[in-house]
């Protein structure tokens, strides 16, 4: 294929393959077309530095014409979607939560109850729980597992963040046996 039919096909196919990665099928129209083409903006600008090194000087000068129209176009686009009122639409999805399954339950539990000492026990508790989910009732367990009150409440307090049901987290307070404690820990966690 020569110069003059693989640059504009390749043209064409960047552009194209632009408008299908923006990834906006739920999108509203021009919402997706504006991410279109800021796609294809950023794609324009990378075909005019391939089509500055195109020898012929004829072919150049139309490739370099063709994207600065698109370019130009893509401008207006942008400039309509943002002089749209601005009108309500759909929230991101929510991430998907995996909750700790018994089994990595378990194995946190061990790993903790083998630490000798307070201080290491909740280091442990911090480093092993850090990008996991739990509900109430798993907090629970590990609220239990804390010999001193104090640990209980640092225990619980790292853990509230974690945790996937908040509106059960009223069953911690059971956990606890010292009116203070549980002043402590709502005071903590705000709840």
């Amino acid at each position: 294929m020569t110069a003059r039919r693989f640059l504009p096909t390749l043209f064409l196919g960047v552009l194209l393959g632009a408008a299908g990665s923006a990834g906006a099928d739920a999108l509203r129209p021009m919402e997706a077309a504006s991410l279109y083409a800021a796609d294809a903006r950023a794609d324009v600008s990378r075909l005019v530095g391939l089509a500055q090194r195109v020898p012929d000087p004829t072919l150049r000068d139309r490739m370099l014409g063709s994207l600065g129209r698109v370019d130009a176009r893509l401008t207006d686009i942008q400039r309509l979607e943002a002089s749209l009122p601005d009108r309500p639409t759909r929230p991101p999805p929510a991430p998907t939560v995996y909750v700790t399954s018994d089994a990595e339950l378990a194995s946190i539990l061990g790993a903790v109850q083998r630490e000798p000492f307070s201080d290491d026990k909740l280091a442990v508790l911090r480093s092993a729980t850090y990008g996991r989910w739990f509900t109430v009732a798993q907090v629970g367990v590990f609220v239990d597992a804390m010999t001193f009150s104090s640990e209980k409440v640092d225990a619980a307090a790292m853990l509230f963040p974690q945790v996937v049901d908040p509106q059960s987290w009223y069953l911690i307070y059971g956990y606890l046996t010292f009116s203070s404690d549980k002043d402590d820990l709502r005071r903590r966690t705000g709840v």
